[in-house]
């Protein structure tokens, strides 16, 4: 699983870069970023787990404002 997050993950930042829409990438693989999570380290889990829940406040703020 933490391979398909990797590739995805890429996927992404590289979205981001030329402006395209990474959005359905990030709801596509949310199962395999999840179930990735939950084999790191605790300590890694625990800041991983916090700046997804801040990528996800940042998020629906934009959307809202």
């Amino acid at each position: 699983f933490q391979a398909y997050s990797i590739v995805f993950l890429s996927l992404i930042l590289l979205n981001y870069f030329i402006g395209g829409y990474s959005s359905r990438f990030i709801a596509a693989t949310y199962p395999f970023l999840i179930i990735s999570m939950y084999y790191l380290s605790s300590q890694l889990r625990a800041f991983c787990l916090t700046f997804y829940i801040f990528y996800s406040f940042i998020l629906t703020y934009y959307w809202i404002v």
